[in-house]
């Protein structure tokens, strides 16, 4: 008999939380019960998994203890409100915010550095780097052994929708009032978007280094 596992979505509602939905029907992932949690304000509304609606739950209100594991794949806040509150409750959690720190949830990159999840205890706590953290560490994996890396240097082209729904939002309404010789009024971000490039200085691009250190 397949072992099941019962799986917690925090931040089911929002863009990353409905594609990790995706991906674990997409992968026929062991699923046994699926718990779905979000803010109070998406609680009550239904995500589709498996043929059926689950109803989306109030994060507030779960006990992690029916849960064996749980991606928090809501803002920073949200992952060090209720992360300890999982754990302690004997639940694993694996991050997806990016509110972790280093030192207390190790940063996975299976391509690269699997091997580390080797003897890891219960309830662990994981981090997964940025996509763009992700897409570097998978391609310098293969290189070690061959090569004794000092320094990497990086430009990545981040979309708005990394940002979350809001965003996406954002950037639609910014490109329709200036396609309508309209005047520009930002409010999710603090300027004009919509047909433009910022340049900042990512914060989460020292995970790559921490999980380069732990191929």
């Amino acid at each position: 008999m397949t072992q099941t596992f019962e799986i917690a979505v925090i931040g089911a509602t929002g863009t990353v939380g409905e594609t990790l939905v995706q991906i674990l029907e997409e992968l026929d992932f062991p699923v046994g019960t699926l718990y779905l949690l979000a803010g109070s304000n998406s609680a009550g509304a239904s995500v589709p998994f498996r043929g059926k609606n689950v109803r989306v739950r109030e994060v507030d209100e779960f006990d992690f203890s029916k849960a064996q594991l749980a991606f928090f794949a809501a803002g920073p806040a949200v992952t060090l409100s209720f992360a300890p509150r999982a754990t302690a409750a004997g639940c694993s959690v694996i991050d997806l915010s990016g509110a972790l720190p280093a030192d207390q949830a190790l940063q996975v990159v299976p391509e690269a550095n699997a091997h580390v999840l080797d003897g890891l205890k219960k309830p662990f706590q994981l981090g997964s780097p940025s996509p763009s953290a992700t897409n570097l560490a998978v391609v310098l994996a293969p290189l070690r052994g061959l090569l004794e890396i000092q320094r990497v240097s990086v430009t990545a082209n981040l979309a708005v929708s990394a940002q979350g729904r809001e965003a996406v939002g954002e950037l639609a309404r910014q490109t329709a009032e200036l396609l309508n010789v309209r005047p520009l009024e930002p409010q999710f971000f603090d300027r004009q978007m919509a047909f433009n490039l910022l340049a900042q200085v990512a914060r989460q691009m020292p995970r790559v280094i921490q999980t380069w250190r732990n191929v």
